[in-house]
């Protein structure tokens, strides 16, 4: 129930490793990067994967 979740989501966001939630923003942030910029789904998920090593996925990926 909403009731619960209330209770539950703050106690097991304090208990997740800020390092795991740190990790899923970057992946999250990649992905959204690759659809603000018309990519298709496949394209986007391969793009995150291979350039997760760098701060941003690089302009030509416009043209891939």
């Amino acid at each position: 129930s909403y009731g619960q979740l209330k209770v539950r989501v703050p106690r097991i966001l304090d208990e997740m490793p800020i390092g795991r939630v740190r990790k899923f923003a970057r992946s999250a942030w990649r992905h959204i990067e690759a659809y603000a910029r018309d990519v298709d789904g496949k394209t986007a998920i391969f793009a995150a994967k291979k350039y997760k090593s760098h701060r941003r996925l690089p302009a030509s990926l416009d043209s891939e």
